[in-house]
């Protein structure tokens, strides 16, 4: 697994699975309004590395157990009130199902579902790259 810069205040991942024979992967509604569609993903936490962040992160917000397999990239954004996030993402594969600690809308769909789901351009690019390793 490529390793992900140390500049890095957040984590998350692009879980996926097979379902009917087809590759879907995890979004989750944001937590702040407009509540859009988005990938799990969190605050590092004092001590963790970002691929621990990103499997607590997909487990508190969507109630999925996954593990990482491959470092994607990361993305920037400016957070509410200023400070920027630079968020790490990974491809991960699900395990199973857990108690969810947050009450979110989780929604399981293919890659091209996802890519207009989502809002950020960013994020569409990680998608891609997730697609891409995924590809039987």
């Amino acid at each position: 697994m490529k390793v992900p810069p140390d500049t890095l205040t957040h984590a998350g991942g692009i879980v996926h699975r097979q379902q009917d024979g087809e590759v879907v992967v995890l979004l989750v509604r944001a937590s702040r309004e407009p509540h859009d569609w988005v990938v799990p993903k969190g605050h590092i936490e004092a001590g963790e590395t970002p691929a621990q962040t990103a499997q607590r992160e997909v487990r508190e917000e969507a109630g999925v157990d996954a593990r990482p397999t491959e470092y994607l990239g990361a993305l920037a954004f400016e957070r509410p009130g200023g400070a920027r996030a630079h968020v790490g993402l990974f491809l991960m594969r699900f395990v199973g199902n857990v108690p969810a600690l947050e009450d979110r809308e989780v929604r399981w769909c293919s890659f091209r579902e996802a890519a207009d789901l989502v809002v950020f351009d960013s994020t569409r690019e990680l998608l891609a790259a997730a697609e891409r390793l995924t590809r039987p």
